[in-house]
């Protein structure tokens, strides 16, 4: 019997990005708005995006520039977009090039938010992602 050989097929990254989970009491809305007064955003709907997705997404793609800060429902209709983060319900992402300490920064003021339960940094790849949410 001849072996079969292993092909392992490595898909390059489309630049730097990190995401955080926030679990919340607060609706998207009021998150939004909390978000935009806390850390200074200016989230909007992104309906490109939704219809991407399939999941309601805001998007502020000026006040960070190069990066590019998003908030996404991580739970919608029943359905959970990663299924690797089940009691998540938003995930924000920041994609472009993200320093450590401005992300840090905006923990700390989701932290803050009453309503807020958790807001914790994750790994793309704990969730197996290799590119951004929101690729621009």
């Amino acid at each position: 019997m001849a072996k079969k050989s292993k092909e392992i097929l490595e898909i390059p990254t489309n630049g730097n990005f990190m995401l955080m989970a926030i679990s919340s009491q607060l609706n998207l809305n009021k998150l939004v708005w909390e978000l935009n007064s806390r850390c200074e955003l200016k989230l909007q709907k992104d309906t490109e995006l939704d219809g991407i997705l399939q999941v309601p997404t805001f998007s502020d793609k000026t006040t960070e520039t190069p990066n590019i800060v998003t908030l996404i429902s991580n739970k919608y209709e029943g359905k959970l977009l990663v299924k690797q983060l089940g009691n998540v319900d938003y995930i924000l992402e920041i994609s472009g090039m993200p320093t450590p300490s401005k992300f840090k920064e905006y923990i700390q003021e989701i932290k803050k938010i009453q309503g807020t339960i958790a807001a914790i940094e994750i790994a793309p790849s704990s969730i197996k992602r290799k590119e951004p949410f929101c690729p621009e």
